[in-house]
């Protein structure tokens, strides 16, 4: 399965950008998080096999709570400005 390969090289690579990184900004991490939702959603449309239904579902809800959470969080922290934030405002 040519999508699990894909899945694993990105999750090391990005386990490792992150680990680099001391500090990142918030519209980055809120940028990240948007692209692992939308990521999630691919790769349970890419799903055949039932076993890997279930997981394509966790993973979709999960990544979806997390950019719901980074939203939230910057806008308690005062960002004025952010094309994330206005596209939640919108939805």
């Amino acid at each position: 399965m040519w999508w699990c390969d894909i899945y694993s090289c990105w999750v090391t690579h990005d386990a490792y950008s992150q680990s680099a990184r001391e500090e990142t900004d918030v519209p980055e991490t809120i940028e990240k998080a948007r692209r692992d939702w939308v990521y999630a959603k691919w790769y349970f449309n890419a799903v055949t096999e039932p076993e890997l239904i279930d997981y394509a579902i966790y993973m979709i809800k999960a990544a979806e709570l997390k950019y719901i959470y980074l939203l939230k969080k910057a806008k308690q922290e005062g960002v004025k400005y952010s094309r994330y934030l206005q596209c939640e405002n919108n939805a």
